[in-house]
C-alpha cells in the first residue's frame, strides 16, 4: 500500500480491472499514481543514482547487443529500400522535443500517422519489421536516446507532441522524468493500450 499525503492507493488486480478505452485508462493511473505537487524538485534517486543506473546498463547492453544491432542494420537495408533507421519527434522530460530512434519496420515511403496505432499485421510493415517488433528489436537504437539523457531505460514511453498538447493538468505529470525504453506500456501490451 503506498500513501501520499491525503490520498492512499492500493493494489490493484491487473487480470481482472484492466481497463477499457481512454476513459478507463485514465481512471488506472489516477488510481496508481498518488497527488503531485506542482513544486516538484527531481529526487536525488532521479538526478544522480538513476541516471548512473540509464549511463552504465544502456552502455553495457549497447556493447552486449551490438552484434544484434548490427546484424538488424544489415538485414534492413537488405530487405527494404529506404534508411535504416526511423526518427521521430517525441517529447520527454520538461516537455523538451528529442528525436527517438528506432530501426525501421515500414515502407519507407510511407508517411507516417501519429494518431495512428499500428498493429503487427498492418501491410505497411516490413516482412523484417513484423519479426523485429514482435521482439521489440526495433527499440535498441533507443539505448543510444539513454546515452544523450534524452531518455531512461525505464519510464513512460515517449509522447507524440500532438499528443502532449492534448494532456490534461493530471496527465503532463508524465513530463516530470525521462521518458523510457521500456516500461508499463511494454508490460501491459504496447499498442493495445489507448
Amino acid at each position: 500500500r503506498v500513501s501520499a499525503r491525503n490520498s492512499s492507493v492500493g493494489p490493484i488486480d491487473y487480470v481482472s480491472s484492466r481497463p477499457s478505452g481512454r476513459q478507463g485508462f485514465d481512471d488506472l493511473q489516477r488510481s496508481l499514481v498518488p497527488p503531485v505537487s506542482a513544486n516538484l524538485t527531481p529526487t536525488v534517486w532521479a538526478t544522480g543514482p538513476k541516471r548512473v543506473f540509464d549511463l552504465v546498463g544502456a552502455g553495457l547492453l549497447l556493447v552486449l547487443l551490438s552484434p544484434v544491432m548490427l546484424l538488424t542494420a544489415l538485414v534492413v537495408k537488405l530487405t527494404s529500400r529506404g534508411p535504416v533507421f526511423f526518427r521521430q519527434r517525441r517529447i520527454g522530460r520538461g516537455g523538451a522535443a528529442f528525436e527517438v530512434v528506432k530501426f525501421r519496420t515500414m515502407r519507407a515511403a510511407r508517411t507516417p500517422d501519429p494518431k495512428e496505432l499500428v498493429p503487427l499485421d498492418h501491410p505497411d510493415i516490413t516482412a523484417s519489421g513484423f519479426f523485429l517488433r514482435r521482439f521489440k528489436i526495433d527499440e535498441l537504437p533507443q539505448l543510444f536516446n539513454v546515452l544523450a539523457g534524452e531518455m531512461s531505460l525505464v519510464g513512460p514511453r515517449p509522447t507524440l507532441p500532438d499528443q502532449v498538447a492534448a494532456y490534461t493538468e493530471f496527465q503532463r505529470r508524465r513530463l516530470l522524468v525521462r521518458p523510457g525504453v521500456t516500461g508499463l506500456a511494454q508490460v501491459y501490451g504496447s499498442a493495445r493500450m489507448p
